[in-house]
């Protein structure tokens, strides 16, 4: 099968940072897997990803952060926003 469309960028970025919707990121998953063209485009942008997490600075967490990230992977909700930084 030949395919003549691709994923435009921000899907590919999307699905390769894990932050597409369930039902997006099956049909890109489907995609990447028969378009070789998009499978090198989200190798590049996980590899893109991967750097900017190595250089990326630390930060200090506080005491309840564990805690409260625990809570939310066990009740299977996806947070909201990112907390603020203070």
């Amino acid at each position: 099968m030949r395919m003549t469309h691709h994923l435009d960028t921000a899907t590919i970025l999307a699905y390769a940072a894990g932050s597409l919707d369930d039902c997006l990121s099956v049909v890109a998953a489907c995609h990447v897997a028969m378009c070789g063209h998009c499978r090198v485009e989200v190798r590049r942008a996980e590899a893109i990803g991967g750097a900017l997490l190595d250089t990326a600075g630390s930060s200090k967490l506080s005491s309840g952060s564990l805690k409260e990230a625990m809570e939310i992977i066990e009740s299977g909700d996806k947070p909201n926003s990112v907390p603020n930084e203070n």
